[in-house]
């Protein structure tokens, strides 16, 4: 059975990703950590398991085999390189990182450890955006200079 940690409550989406990743028949959210102690202990007692404080200590957990990452996108270099170092594999939420720099390091950090990794951009394939993706591919929209 896989065991799940969810690795923060900050972003919006993150209780919603934890409910349907506990319904998938098999999967059990085995711990929470946060970097806001307070939130973490709370979202750990929403889901029935523990809290642990310490970043590097529940990564090192053997029985932890994929993280939900929700916590804020200035920590996801740092959290999400650990995660992927750990040999865990990651769900995380756009914004993958501030900078373009980061990023890159958030990618081979993944590449090197060779674990599965997946970002969140449902938007990207709802009908009408794939509408908007082919009016621009058609040119009828004529030469895109901004978006906003």
């Amino acid at each position: 059975m896989p065991d799940i940690a969810l690795i923060g409550e900050w972003h919006i989406h993150a209780p919603e990703y934890a409910v349907e990743v506990s319904k998938i028949p098999g999967v059990k959210i085995a711990a929470v950590w946060d970097n806001d102690r307070v939130r973490g202990e709370k979202y750990a007692e929403t889901w029935r398991t523990g809290f642990e404080p310490n970043l590097d200590t529940l990564l090192a957990r053997k029985d932890i085999d994929a993280v939900l990452v929700g916590c804020p996108t200035n920590l996801h270099t740092e959290v999400i390189t650990k995660c992927a170092r750990a040999g865990k594999h990651i769900f995380t939420e756009k914004v993958l990182a501030a900078t373009y720099r980061e990023a890159e390091a958030i990618g081979k950090a993944v590449k090197e450890a060779g674990v599965r990794f997946c970002i969140s951009l449902p938007f990207k394939s709802y009908p009408y955006n794939m509408f908007a993706k082919e009016l621009v591919e058609k040119g009828t929209l004529g030469k895109i200079t901004g978006l906003r």
